[in-house]
């Protein structure tokens, strides 16, 4: 995790595709798929 730290100080984008919900947890924003599709992208708050 330390090196998307460091990414995100440097202020660049990183998608990463998740099933870990304690590194999902970490995350600024969460997109759910479903079959494809984008059902749903919001902050993690």
């Amino acid at each position: 995790m330390k090196i998307f730290e460091y990414l995100n100080r440097d202020e660049r984008t990183t998608i990463m595709i998740m099933h870990d919900l304690e590194i999902i947890s970490n995350a600024v924003w969460i997109a759910r798929v479903n079959g494809g599709l984008l059902v749903n992208g919001n902050m993690n708050t």
